[in-house]
């Protein structure tokens, strides 16, 4: 949410709606589908570097929350597939 800031001790949760904050979830609501390299900032990303990392995976790291700390906290039964290249060298 734009201006909206986690304040500490708060949570972020992905593929999930809460019906409260931090619970009341329902697993008919979660989501289904693919995210790939999910990244939180500080701050908001220039759109050209947002079509980058869009395009380059890997490309950027973000400096609240990268992508590395989604994939080990994962619950239920997600497939995690880390893809094998990149269309960019980085």
């Amino acid at each position: 949410m734009k201006g909206h800031t986690i304040r500490p001790g708060g949570s972020l949760i992905l593929g999930q709606e809460q019906d409260t904050v931090g619970g009341s979830l329902d697993k008919t609501q979660s989501f289904v589908g693919r995210l790939a390299f999910v990244n939180v900032w500080s701050y908001t990303l220039p759109g050209d570097a947002i079509k980058e990392y869009a395009r380059c995976c890997r490309a950027g790291e973000g400096n609240v929350y990268m992508w590395s700390d989604f994939i080990y906290g994962t619950r239920g039964n997600p497939r995690v597939v880390i893809p094998a290249g990149c269309p960019c060298a980085l």
